[in-house]
């Protein structure tokens, strides 16, 4: 409707308040309007599309998820990344295992961080596969996770 093509217009103002407005309503957008979300030339909206499927049952966010992991932006593919692995859609694990190889550390250090904690038997495969590996960066990245700090700055192991 008239809301959704504001999503489309040159302010973000407008395209922020046409979000607002989706979300109060829970919007579930068709396979047509997720195709639009897809397509728009303004990366904002396709981050608030990503946050649209949260409230989307994971069988109908699964294949646009996908989709929206193959933007051209790492803002964009991160979110996505990120929903998958909270919410466990799909093949999530295997995703996030392919997203240790992205060409971006955030990526990678999100894809690391999901990993890790999600503590499911097949995740932690793949964690025991980073610290068995060659990969310095992987490992660093792996640690880094592992150990936090207090606001005094000591050294936390989490559990």
């Amino acid at each position: 409707g008239l809301v959704f093509g504001l999503l489309d217009d040159a302010s973000r103002k407008v395209r922020d308040t046409a979000v607002r407005q989706l979300s109060r309503k829970r919007f579930a957008p068709s396979r047509e309007q997720q195709q639009q979300l897809l397509e728009n030339r303004y990366a904002d909206v396709r981050k608030s599309a990503v946050q649209m499927t949260r409230t989307m049952a994971k069988v109908m966010a699964e294949p646009f998820l996908m989709d929206l992991l193959l933007d051209d932006r790492n803002d964009v593919r991160y979110l996505a990344v990120s929903e998958i692995g909270r919410r466990r859609i799909g093949d999530w694990v295997d995703i996030l295992e392919a997203t240790t190889t992205d060409d971006d550390r955030q990526m990678r250090a999100l894809a690391v961080k999901l990993l890790f904690n999600s503590r499911t038997p097949q995740s932690q495969a793949v964690i025991k596969d980073i610290r068995n590996s060659d990969d310095a960066e992987l490992k660093k990245i792996l640690s880094e996770i592992m150990t936090k700090k207090d606001n005094r700055g000591r050294r936390i192991l989490t559990p």
